[in-house]
């Protein structure tokens, strides 16, 4: 999570979320650029900024990660896939003797 230096608190903003402002604002100008070729400028940055946001998603480092994981049938359950903490074995230290997660 990022930390917004405006109000210095952690952003609540998603990898997404760009993207879909990118995506409405280009849709507005699409609009006014059919009336008037003067928004050409704009509807081509937002075009840009729009695939730089893209391949961003596809390919930073988390998308990256996924990939390596697939690629290499690592097969490891992660805290998203699972909606929770990765399994620990009952031999992990965090265990006590009868195989139970300790208490915190």
């Amino acid at each position: 999570m990022t930390v917004d230096p405006r109000i210095n608190r952690p952003s609540t903003r998603t990898p997404g979320d760009d993207l879909s402002r990118l995506q409405a604002a280009l849709r507005i100008v699409a609009i006014l650029l059919v009336d008037d070729p003067v928004y050409a400028p704009v509807f081509e940055r937002l075009e840009e900024e729009i695939r730089k946001e893209e391949d961003a998603l596809a390919n930073g480092p988390q998308a990256r990660a996924r990939m390596l994981l697939a690629r290499t049938g690592a097969g490891l359950r992660t805290k998203s896939a699972r909606g929770g903490m990765p399994h620990r074995p009952a031999n992990h230290p965090d265990h006590n003797a009868h195989g139970r997660a300790r208490a915190p």
